[in-house]
C-alpha cells in the first residue's frame, strides 16, 4: 500500500536490500538508507536521483521491548538532491491521512536551535576513521551550532499541524532523544541527531531529516573546519564534496501498523501475537523470554532468506551476531523445557505463514530444513564451547592447587 501510493505521487520504487548488504563488518543491514552507505564506503559520487523502498533492517543492539524489534521494515522515501524535503514530509504525512490516522493525536518535534555534540565512539570495526582529529575533538567538547529548523515547522503547518502539537528539541528536555545527546558521529548511525520527528500517541513513527544538519556533518567526516565551512556555504567548488543534499524520511511499518490498530505492544501484531500464544498454551509464563524468543524468530528467518547462514569465514563479525541470535532462541526454549525440533519448526512455520500472504515471498516455504539444520549446527557449537569452558576451568583448578602447594 505504502509503495503504491509513492508512486501515485512520482516516486521510483526500489527492491529491499538484502540484510546482508551492510558497509559494515560488524554488522547487518541497520536503516533504510543502504545506497547512502554503500556509496560512502566505496567513496562513489552521489547521483540525483529519489526513490521510495521497504527496506528490511536488522539491528542487532536492539534489546526488544513493546516498541522495539532487532527486525523490522524501514518505510523510506529517499531523495539525493532530487525532490525537495517538503515532497517528502508531505507526500509521508498524506500517506498517514490516507490510513485515517486521528491528526489531532499527532506531536512533531523540531530543532529549536543551539549546540549539538559528537559521540566519541571509535570503535575498530568502525569504517568512519575520519571521525577522529582536531575538529572532530571540537565537536565532541565544544559541540557545533544548528540553526533553529524553521524550515520543518512551515512545511508540517501547511499539512495542518497547529503550534500545540510541536515539541521544541534541543540540548535539553527534548521529547526526541536525539536533541539531547545526537549521535551525531557514530559510525552505527549516521543519519541520527538534528531532524524533525513524528510522534503519535508518544508512539515514535519515523525520522524527517534537516539538511544543514547533513551538510554540517559531512564536512566535520571530510575534516573541512567549521569556520570554513560557515565562511564557504554558497561556494560551489566548495560544497562539491558534500552534493547532493540527503532528504530522507520514513518510519517502521511494525510501528505505524501500532498506531493504525490502537495497540500498546508490537506483539499484538502478527506473526508475533500467533507465536506468543503458542508458548503460552505451552504452560510457559515467563512474558520477558517469550517476547524476546518470538522477535528473533522472524529475525532469524530473514537473515537465512538473506543469506547470512552462507557468509564466509572473513564475515566472522556477523557470523557470530547470527549464531548468538540462534543461540539466544535455543537457550530461551531449553528454560521453557522446550528444546524439539518440533517446537522450533512450529514457530518457524508461524512466522513464514504470516509473510507467505505476499505473493513475493514464496520462496520463504523451503526454508525449514535449513532452519533446522541451524538450530543443530548451533546445538554441536554450544557443546563444544561448554567442553572448552571446562578443560579451561580444570586448568585453572589445577595451577591454583599447584600454587597453594
Amino acid at each position: 500500500m505504502y509503495l503504491d501510493f509513492m508512486v501515485k505521487r512520482g516516486w521510483p520504487i526500489r527492491q529491499s536490500e538484502p540484510l546482508i548488504h551492510s558497509t559494515f563488518p560488524h554488522c547487518f543491514v541497520i536503516s533504510g538508507a543502504v545506497d547512502w552507505f554503500n556509496r560512502k564506503l566505496k567513496k562513489e559520487p552521489f547521483k540525483n536521483e529519489g526513490y521510495a523502498i521497504c527496506q528490511r533492517v536488522f539491528r542487532h543492539f536492539d534489546e526488544p521491548d513493546e516498541t522495539h524489534l532487532p527486525f523490522f521494515i524501514m518505510a523510506i522515501t529517499v531523495s539525493w538532491n532530487l525532490y525537495p524535503r517538503e515532497k517528502v514530509i508531505t507526500d509521508n504525512f498524506e500517506f498517514f491521512q490516507h490510513l485515517g490516522l486521528n491528526l489531532n493525536k499527532l506531536k512533531v518535534s523540531y530543532w529549536q536551535g543551539g549546540k549539538i555534540f559528537g559521540k566519541a565512539v571509535k570503535l575498530n570495526a568502525d569504517i568512519e576513521k575520519l571521525c577522529q582529529g582536531k575538529e572532530w575533538n571540537k565537536l565532541v567538547k565544544e559541540g557545533m551550532d544548528i540553526k533553529a529548523d524553521t524550515e520543518a515547522v512551515k512545511i508540517w503547518k501547511k499539512c495542518g499541524i497547529k503550534n500545540s502539537q510541536f515539541v521544541p528539541c534541543g540540548e535539553v528536555g527534548s521529547l526526541d532523544p536525539s536533541g539531547l545527546d545526537a549521535i551525531l558521529l557514530n559510525a552505527r548511525e549516521h543519519f541520527a541527531g538534528v531532524r524533525s520527528e513524528l510522534y503519535y500517541n508518544n508512539l515514535e513513527l519515523g525520522p524527517f531529516l534537516y539538511e544543514a544538519f547533513v551538510k554540517k556533518t559531512m564536512a566535520v567526516r571530510d575534516k573541512i573546519s567549521q569556520d570554513i565551512f560557515e565562511n564557504n556555504l554558497k561556494g560551489d567548488n566548495f560544497l562539491i564534496k558534500l552534493k547532493p543534499n540527503a532528504v530522507p524520511g520514513g518510519f517502521g511499518l511494525e510501528r505505524l501498523t501500532m498506531a493504525v490498530n490502537n495497540f500498546n505492544s508490537v506483539y499484538e501484531l502478527e506473526p508475533y501475537c500467533t507465536m506468543k500464544n503458542f508458548l503460552i498454551n505451552q504452560n510457559v509464563n515467563d512474558e520477558k523470554l517469550i517476547e524476546q524468543t518470538v522477535a528473533y524468530i522472524p529475525t532469524i528467518l530473514w537473515l537465512i532468506y538473506d543469506g547470512a547462514h552462507l557468509l564466509p569465514r572473513a564475515e566472522h563479525q556477523r557470523r557470530s551476531i547470527y549464531r548468538k541470535v540462534i543461540k539466544t532462541i535455543i537457550k530461551n526454549l531449553r528454560k521453557f523445557e522446550l528444546d524439539a525440533d518440533n517446537i522450533y519448526l512450529k514457530l518457524f512455520e508461524q512466522s513464514i505463514a504470516f509473510y507467505l500472504q505476499d505473493e513475493g515471498f514464496q520462496e520463504l516455504k523451503g526454508l525449514e530444513g535449513v532452519f533446522l539444520n541451524e538450530i543443530n549446527l548451533q546445538k554441536e557449537r554450544m557443546l563444544m564451547e561448554i567442553k572448552e569452558e571446562n578443560k579451561k576451568q580444570k586448568q585453572l583448578d589445577k595451577r591454583q592447587k599447584n600454587n597453594e602447594i
